[in-house]
């Protein structure tokens, strides 16, 4: 009688045990972890639009620039002479113009030398033009407010055209991008709220969906989310990584 009651105690102590033990093992496989990154909403990488020698780099990376700065500055002594040459021309094709036309009065000239002085006036007016738009690329100026994070050149060096210079990036405004599983496609709409657990910071902030990719990738099964962060923290930088907690 004794033992039966032994058993019987240490059974439903072992029943217990196991219904303690379930059921947050239970509720922990009933949430899935995503993997999130924070990144600038703004971020370029600048090329040049000519062929030349770099002769200044006025930052550094990790310094701070404002909206059109001077960054970079070439050497454009030979572009500048070009221009010069093209501006004597420009004049000569406008003397010719008009003696053209001082002869075409006279019947001393016919309506071909007329057109063909013509077209050579808008012809330099055109190269001209040209020449004025390179020399612009004579100073790399910032787009927008940010930091350098990255340069791809160095002080006199010489590059082609088209060549990159500059990675910069806004780290005020950040996005929050993750791929969540096909199924959680309902959960996930233009708007919807969920709290976003930051690596680096040891917190969590909270996010709001603001894009939905409308496609689905066929191998990985899932879809891509964009979100913006509804505190800013000056601790948060692009790059930064974390989880977003879904439940099943």
């Amino acid at each position: 009688m004794l033992k039966n009651k032994i058993l019987y105690g240490m059974a439903i102590w072992l029943f217990c045990l196991w219904g303690f033990l379930s059921v947050p093992v239970y509720a922990q496989n009933d949430i899935e972890r995503f993997e999130a990154v924070l990144l600038p909403v703004t971020e370029t990488i600048l090329s040049s639009s000519l062929a030349g020698y770099i002769q200044k780099i006025n930052i550094e990376e990790g310094y701070a620039f404002q909206k059109d700065d001077v960054l970079i500055e070439f050497d454009c002594q030979l572009y500048e002479m070009e221009l010069k040459r093209l501006t004597l021309e420009q004049k000569i094709a406008i003397e010719k113009l008009k003696t053209t036309k001082e002869l075409f009065t006279l019947k001393a000239a016919s309506k071909m030398d007329l057109l063909l002085a013509d077209i050579e006036l808008k012809k330099s007016k055109l190269e001209k033009e040209k020449q004025q738009y390179l020399l612009e690329g004579c100073q790399i100026t910032a787009p927008f407010d940010g930091y350098a994070v990255e340069f791809y050149i160095s002080p006199y060096q010489t590059i082609p055209a088209s060549y990159e210079l500059v990675r910069l990036v806004n780290g005020e405004n950040l996005k929050l991008e993750l791929f969540v599983s096909s199924n959680h496609l309902s959960k996930f709409v233009s708007g919807s709220k969920f709290d976003f657990y930051v690596n680096e910071t040891k917190q969590s902030y909270q996010a709001q969906v603001v894009a939905i990719v409308p496609l689905i990738d066929s191998v990985s099964q899932t879809f891509k989310v964009i979100a913006k962060l509804n505190f800013n923290d000056p601790m948060l930088l692009p790059g930064m990584s974390g989880t977003v907690k879904v439940e099943k």
